[in-house]
């Protein structure tokens, strides 16, 4: 994920800036991510609402996708 992400913000991609969001499936994995883009510079915001996406421009955040249950019925 490191790598695409600086990538996609890279200056020669003409992107001018562009917000980079991550989504896991799991709140360990999104840690991981988050601590992986920390060590390669990347500052990477856990995203919490989805207020925070909007106020943010050219960002790279990460969250994480709540997985529905199914009955044992």
């Amino acid at each position: 994920m490191a790598l695409p992400a600086r990538m996609v913000r890279a200056d020669s991609t003409g992107l001018n800036n562009p917000t980079v969001l991550v989504l896991t499936d799991h709140n360990d994995l999104d840690r991981q991510i988050v601590d992986t883009l920390h060590a390669v510079g990347i500052r990477a915001i856990a995203a919490v609402s989805v207020n925070l996406l909007g106020k943010d421009y050219g960002s790279v955040f990460t969250t994480t996708v709540q997985k529905f249950q199914e009955n044992a019925d």
